[in-house]
């Protein structure tokens, strides 16, 4: 979480860069879009049907082959045309086939919360 001052006209970061909706304890299903800036220096993106990791349930999959150096890139859902969506997960790991992220559950949630209203 990252908690800013406004600027000195008084606008939020958000409202001068724009934000992502987040949402706590989502269930993997459906298009999930990653995006990962790994280790080619370039920012990229893999999208696909998330499901749960059979190896370690508590985790989202996704197909893709990102690299390394991609951890802690968002997992998003409902993505729309102008790049608003939904965070969901956070990119922990992967292999030459899969993404695999943490979602963002009970202490996510609290320190989101904690960060509002701080």
């Amino acid at each position: 979480m990252l908690e800013m001052n406004p600027a000195s006209d008084g606008r939020s970061i958000s409202a001068v860069a724009g934000t992502q909706k987040v949402a706590f304890n989502k269930q993997p299903g459906g298009r999930t879009d990653f995006f990962g800036y790994p280790y080619t220096s370039r920012a990229l993106h893999c999208a696909g049907s998330s499901s749960r990791d059979p190896q370690a349930p508590g985790l989202f999959r996704i197909p893709c082959d990102m690299g390394v150096g991609s951890s802690g890139g968002p997992y998003i859902i409902d993505l729309d045309s102008k790049g608003t969506g939904t965070v969901v997960a956070v990119n922990v790991s992967g292999d030459r086939s899969n993404g695999f992220g943490t979602p963002l559950g009970r202490l996510a949630s609290q320190l989101y919360a904690q960060s509002e209203h701080s």
